[in-house]
């Protein structure tokens, strides 16, 4: 089914926004808390969801958001999850030069573009990005447990690359805050 987007924004009782560049319309609701983009072709990608059972439930929401619309023949047809995404923080900043370069093979880091290390996992086909402060994003993949599997191979690659200097200035400046605390209380 295709859809005339003025239409459907002018129907939406601001419930939409029109996105121009994307040459889609955008709508959010709060619950499951989920964001919608519906395309003139009859795409609707839904974003946000942490769960696949709150995807399904968003998009049957959506739907139901069109179907008052005036669209009561819009049916959700041919489901399917195109990505998960998720994120996780490994708990200690990452030496990035040292890393890409012993990974090259699998890895893209170009500091003056982005921030973050390109890591490409072969399987699991996921593309794990990696920020200095050992926070990763993990993309790409249509199944949740390739995120976990993922996880796993990537976390003992990054303990090897450690920014034990971070670690260091960190210990010395907890002992300068207990000095000084200490200080402190002999004066008291």
């Amino acid at each position: 089914m295709r859809f005339d987007l003025t239409d459907l924004l002018m129907k939406s009782q601001k419930r939409a926004e029109l996105v121009p560049k994307k040459n889609c319309i955008l709508m959010k609701i709060p619950s499951p808390d989920t964001t919608a983009m519906l395309f003139s072709n009859g795409k609707l990608v839904v974003t946000g969801a942490n769960s696949e059972e709150e995807v399904k439930t968003a998009a049957r929401k959506f739907t139901q958001i069109i179907q008052k619309m005036d669209y009561p023949g819009v049916n959700l047809i041919d489901f399917k999850i195109r990505n998960v995404i998720g994120n996780c923080d490994v708990g200690f900043r990452i030496l990035m030069e040292k890393f890409a370069s012993a990974h090259a093979s699998r890895c893209i880091y170009e500091p003056e573009l982005y921030p973050a290390v390109i890591y490409r996992l072969a399987h699991p086909s996921v593309k794990i990005l990696v920020f200095v402060s050992g926070k990763l994003v993990f993309t790409g993949s249509k199944d949740p447990r390739d995120l976990h599997a993922a996880c796993e191979q990537i976390y003992p690659l990054l303990v090897q690359f450690e920014d034990k200097k971070q670690v260091d200035q960190r210990e010395n400046l907890d002992a300068k805050v207990d000095a000084n605390m200490d200080a402190k209380d002999e004066d008291d």
